[in-house]
C-alpha cells in the first residue's frame, strides 16, 4: 500500500510539474530574460487560486498547509530542473523525496477524514441497537446453536459447558455486535451445566422459568427492576431427534447502565473492521444527556457544568447532528453529538476523541515517510551500482564523507538517547503499574481480612460485597484452587487457569513474601498480575489482580511513548540530516570550486579564477590560488614574451648564416662575370652559362630556405581522428561545473562520429564560452545535433550580444573589442574548423544574446 501511496504521488506531482515546465517554457519564449520575475508572479497566482479553489469546495482535498507545500515543492523542483545542472538520477531522487511529502501529507488529511467518519459510525453503531434488532441477533444465535454439532456432543457426554457456551458466543453477532448477554446451558432436569457471561451476572437473570420442551425456540422481552433498561431472553430446545437433550437460554441487555463493550476485557471486545477501525474505541469517551441533564458517562470521563452548556446549546442540523470541540479533563476532543426525542423525552448522545497533538500527526507522517525513503533510497541505489557498471575508477566524494561523519556523530547519540528515555518510562510505567496493583490487592485485603476472620459469613458473599463496593476484579485462591472470581465465567470458559499460578505458590506460601508481581499471555494478549496473602479463619488465602481486568491509567502507555519517541525522533532526524547537508556542503563547496578550477588550470585555461565568500583558511586558499593563478599567467606571458623574442633572434641569426653560405659563390660568380667581361676574355660565353647556372642554383637555395622558415612559422599540423563529439564536449562543460552560470549540453544521440582533433575542438567550445561569459551571460547552451551529413554544435548565450558594425571583422586575425584580448580566438577557432572541411558562423546575434553554428562533416 505504502508503494502504491508513493507511486500515485509521484505520478501526481510529476503532472503537475510537466504543466509548470509548459508553461515556463512558453514564458521564456514570450518574454525572455524577464522570465523568473514572472514565475514569481505565477508562484503566487497559482497560491491564490488555490486557495479561492478550496474555499468553493464542500469537501476541499487537503488543508491549507498541504497546499502551499505542493506548489512550493513543484516550483523549487521547477527551479533546480531549469537554473540547476544536476545529474538525472539526483533529480528524479528530488521528484521522489517531494512526491512522498506530498503524497503522505494527504495521506494523513485523509486519515483524519477517516477517523472523523469513523468517530461518527461509532457514534450510530452504539445507538442503532433497538429491541426488534436484538431479538434478531437472539433469533440467528439460537438457529447457529441448533446445528451445531459440539453442542449436540457435550450435552450427550458431558463436560466442557462454559467452553461450548463461550463459544458458541464468540462465533455469534452477540460478539460482533457487542451486545452484552448471558448464554446458558441447561440439562433436561433445567438445572444449570455451565454458562458464559460478558456482561456483569448482576444484571441478568435466571431463564430457567421460561424452559419449554414443547416449543423450540422462544424469544420473551422482559422489563426488570434491577437494572435500567430492557432485557430479553431466548431459549433453545436441543433435541438429538427426538430425544430431548436440554436447553440454551440467552439474555441480552439494550440500553443499560454502561455502554456496549465498556465492561469487556481487551481479549473479548471485537475487532473492529471497516471504516470502525479507524479509531480505538478504548479511546472514546461517550456520554448521554436525557432532558438536559447528564444522566450516564463511559467510566473515568466525565463533564463538568460549562461542558454540558455547550452540548446543549450546540447548533444541530435537520438531521440531529453537529460535531463541538471541548476540552475535557485538560485535554481538546473533537464530539461527535447525535439528538433525537424518545418516550422519556429529548436525548443526547455525545462521543469524544481526544485530538491528536503535534508528536501524534508527527509520527503518522514519518512511519509512511520512512518506508517511502527507504523504498526511494534502494531504488536510487540500484539504478547508482547499474550506472556504476559504466564507469572504470570510483571514489566517495568529499561532501559525501562529511555528511555520513556528521550523521554518524549526531545519529547515534540520538538512538541512545532514545533507547534510555524509553527504558526509563517502561520501568517507571512498570513500578506505577505494580503499585496500583498492590495498592488494589491492600484495599481489598483491608475490607475483607477483619470479615474472614471474625465472622462466618460465607466467603463468597464477602468477596462479592468487596468487588462490588470497591469496584475492583480480582480473583481469590486457596492451596487447592479457585476459590471465588468477580469473572467466574472467563475461568469456566478455560480463558484462566483455575489454580493457583505456580511462581506465585512459590514466593507466597512456601517462601512467605506478602506480594508477588508476575506475567502471563491470555489470547496472545500480555498481562500483568499481582498476588497477595490474606489471613482467614480457615487459613491463608491468595488473593490475584491483573491490569486486564482492573484498567489503570499510567501517565504515558508503552504505545503513547512509542508514538511521541517516534514523532520527535524522526523529525530531529531529518532537522539533522538537513543541517548537515548544509554545513557539508559549505565546508565541501569552496573545496569543490578550488578543484574545478585546479582541473581547468590543468587543461591550460588560466583564466580560471575562484571566488570564495569565506574568511578565514578557505578564503586565505582562495586568494593564494587566485594569486599563484594570476602569477603563473604573467610568468607565461613573460616567458612567452622572452622565448619568442630569443626564438627570432636565434633565428635570425640562423637566417643570416643560410643566407650568407649562398649570396658568397653568387658574389664570386659575378665577379668572375664581370673580370670575364672586362677582359674580353674569349671564354665569356662559357663562363656566362657557369655563372649563372651557380647563381641560379643559390637563388634556389634561398628559396628552399625561406619555405623552411614559413613551415617553421606555421600552426602545428592537427592529429585529425575518428572521434565520438559527445564526450568530447561533455568534458569540455565539465571543466566549467562549478561555475554559477548555467551551462547546459543538450544531444539526445549518444555517440556522432566526425574526423577531428579533439584538443583543437575543445580549444574552439573553451574560446566560445569564455567569449559568451565575458559579454555577461548567466546561461549558455550548446545544442548538438546530427542531419544530412553533418553534426550542427549551436552554442547560445543570454549576452548583450555582437554589435552590427562588429560582425564582419570578429574572425578577422589581431582584431579584438576587449582590452586584454588578442583577437587570435575566433580567427583560429576558424581556421581549425576550415580546416576540417567545416564551417563556424554567427546564426543569431541580438541584444538577448548571441548563437554561433559550427557545422562539422560526419565521418564516412
Amino acid at each position: 500500500m505504502c508503494v502504491n501511496i508513493l507511486i500515485l504521488g509521484f505520478t501526481i506531482f510529476l503532472s503537475s510539474l510537466a504543466l509548470l515546465v509548459f508553461v515556463h517554457r512558453i514564458l521564456s519564449k514570450r518574454i525572455g530574460t524577464n522570465e523568473w520575475k514572472y514565475l514569481v508572479v505565477l508562484f503566487f497566482v497559482v497560491q491564490i487560486l488555490g486557495y479561492v479553489f478550496d474555499r468553493t469546495q464542500a469537501q476541499p482535498q487537503g488543508t491549507d498547509l498541504i497546499r502551499v507545500f505542493f506548489f512550493t515543492f513543484s516550483f523549487a523542483i521547477l527551479y533546480f530542473l531549469i537554473a540547476g545542472n544536476k545529474e538525472i538520477l539526483f533529480r528524479y531522487f528530488l521528484y521522489s523525496l517531494a512526491s512522498s511529502i506530498i503524497a503522505v501529507s494527504l495521506l494523513t488529511y485523509y486519515n483524519s477524514q477517516l477517523e472523523k467518519e469513523s468517530l461518527k459510525n461509532s457514534a450510530y453503531d452504539l445507538v442503532r441497537v433497538n429491541e426488534e434488532q436484538v431479538q434478531f441477533i437472539l433469533y440467528q444465535t439460537l438457529i447457529e446453536a441448533k446445528n451445531n454439532s459440539a453442542l449436540h456432543e457435550d450435552l450427550k457426554t458431558g463436560g466442557g459447558y462454559s467452553s461450548t457456551a463461550f463459544s458458541i458466543w464468540m462465533k455469534s453477532l452477540l460478539y460482533r455486535e457487542g451486545i452484552n448477554a448471558t448464554i446458558t446451558l441447561y440439562d433436561v432436569q433445567k438445572n444449570s451445566l455451565g454458562s458464559f457471561s460478558s456482561s456483569d451476572e448482576s444484571d441478568l437473570e435466571n431463564n430457567s422459568v421460561y424452559l419449554d420442551h414443547s416449543k423450540d425456540i422462544q424469544i420473551i422481552p422482559q422489563q426488570s427492576p434491577f437494572f435500567v433498561g430492557k432485557k430479553i431472553a431466548g431459549v433453545l430446545t436441543i433435541r438429538d431427534a427426538d430425544k430431548l437433550l436440554g436447553f440454551l437460554s440467552i439474555s441480552a441487555i439494550i440500553n443499560s447502565n454502561h455502554f456496549r463493550q465498556e465492561s469487556l476485557p481487551k481479549i473479548l471486545i471485537p475487532e473492529r473492521v471497516g471504516i470502525l477501525s479507524a479509531v480505538d474505541y478504548d479511546n472514546l469517551k461517550i456520554y448521554e444527556l436525557m432532558n438536559k441533564e447528564l444522566v450516564r458517562s463511559s467510566k473515568g470521563s466525565e463533564l463538568n457544568d460549562e461542558n454540558v452548556r455547550r452540548i446543549l446549546g450546540a447548533p444541530f442540523d435537520h438531521f440531529g447532528e453537529t460535531w463541538l470541540e471541548l476540552e475535557i479533563n485538560g485535554e481538546m476532543n473533537l464530539l461527535f453529538l447525535i439528538k433525537n426525542t424518545t418516550v422519556q423525552g429529548e436525548k443526547i448522545l455525545a462521543i469524544a476523541r481526544e485530538n491528536k497533538n503535534f508528536t501524534w500527526n508527527l509520527s503518522d507522517f514519518f512511519k509512511i515517510f520512512f518506508i517511502h525513503t527507504v523504498v526511494i533510497f534502494i531504488i536510487s541505489l540500484f539504478l547508482w551500482l547499474v550506472n556504476l557498471q559504466k564507469r572504470i575508477t570510483y571514489s566517495i566524494s568529499f561532501r559525501a564523507k562529511l555528511i555520513t561523519a556528521f550523521l554518524i556523530i549526531s545519529v547515534v547519540p540520538l538512538f541512545l538517547i532514545a533507547a534510555y528515555i524509553r527504558n526509563i518510562t517502561e520501568e517507571k510505567n512498570s513500578q506505577t503499574l505494580s503499585k496500583l496493583m498492590i495498592e488494589n490487592i491492600n484495599q481489598i485485603k483491608n475490607y475483607v481480612e477483619p470479615y474472614l476472620i471474625s465472622s462466618d459469613v460465607n466467603q463468597k458473599l464477602i468477596f462479592e460485597k468487596a468487588s462490588r463496593e470497591l469496584n475492583k476484579k480480582f480473583s481469590v485462591y486457596s492451596i487447592n484452587g479457585e476459590v471465588f472470581s468477580s469473572n467466574p465465567s472467563l475461568y469456566e470458559a478455560g480463558l484462566f487457569g483455575e489454580k493457583l499460578n505456580s511462581e506465585a505458590y512459590v514466593n507466597l506460601i512456601s517462601n512467605k513474601n506478602n506480594f508477588y508481581l508476575g506475567k502471563e499471555e491470555v489470547q496472545g494478549e500480555k498481562i500483568n498480575s499481582a498476588f497477595g496473602v490474606i489471613r482467614a479463619a480457615a487459613g491463608v488465602l491468595v488473593i490475584e489482580v491483573n491490569d486486564m481486568l482492573n484498567k489503570s491509567s499510567l501517565p504515558l502507555s508503552e504505545f503513547e511513548l512509542d508514538v511521541f519517541l517516534f514523532g520527535v525522533f524522526s523529525f530531529a532526524l531529518i532537522i539533522i540530516i538537513v543541517i548537515s547537508t548544509i554545513l557539508s556542503g559549505q565546508i565541501s563547496y569552496p573545496i569543490k570550486k578550488l578543484t574545478a578550477a585546479t582541473r581547468a588550470v590543468s587543461n591550460g585555461d588560466l583564466s580560471a579564477g575562484v571566488s570564495i565568500n569565506s574568511k578565514g583558511e578557505l578564503g586565505e586558499l582562495a586568494s593564494g590560488f587566485n594569486m599563484m593563478v594570476q602569477k603563473i599567467r604573467q610568468n607565461q606571458i613573460d616567458i612567452a614574451q622572452f622565448e619568442r623574442e630569443k626564438a627570432w633572434r636565434e633565428m635570425a641569426k640562423q637566417v643570416a648564416h643560410e643566407i650568407k653560405n649562398p649570396l658568397t659563390p653568387m658574389k664570386l660568380s659575378v665577379q668572375q662575370l664581370i673580370t670575364a667581361y672586362e677582359d674580353k676574355s674569349p671564354k665569356f660565353n662559357s663562363i656566362f652559362e657557369k655563372v649563372t647556372a651557380t647563381i641560379v642554383s643559390q637563388i634556389e637555395t634561398l628559396k628552399n630556405i625561406a619555405s623552411e622558415f614559413s613551415n617553421f612559422a606555421r600552426m602545428p599540423s592537427a592529429n585529425l581522428v575518428k572521434l565520438n563529439i559527445v564526450p568530447v564536449i561533455t568534458e569540455v562543460i565539465n571543466l566549467y561545473s562549478e561555475q554559477k552560470s548555467s551551462l547546459e549540453f543538450v544531444c539526445r544521440e549518444k555517440e556522432i562520429i566526425v574526423v577531428a582533433d579533439s584538443d583543437h575542438l575543445k580549444r574552439t567550445l573553451v574560446n566560445l564560452i569564455r567569449n559568451a561569459w565575458q559579454a555577461g551571460a548567466a546561461k549558455i547552451e550548446i545544442k548538438v545535433i546530427s542531419s544530412a551529413g553533418f553534426c550542427s554544435i549551436r552554442v547560445t548565450d543570454d549576452g548583450k550580444g555582437i554589435d552590427r558594425e562588429n560582425l564582419p571583422k570578429i574572425f578577422e586575425e589581431n582584431y579584438t573589442t576587449k582590452i586584454t584580448g588578442m583577437g587570435l580566438g575566433l580567427s583560429m577557432a576558424k581556421k581549425y574548423i576550415e580546416s576540417i572541411n567545416g564551417k563556424i558562423a554567427v546564426e543569431r546575434t541580438d541584444s538577448s544574446g548571441t548563437t554561433f553554428l559550427i557545422s562539422i562533416p560526419l565521418a564516412q
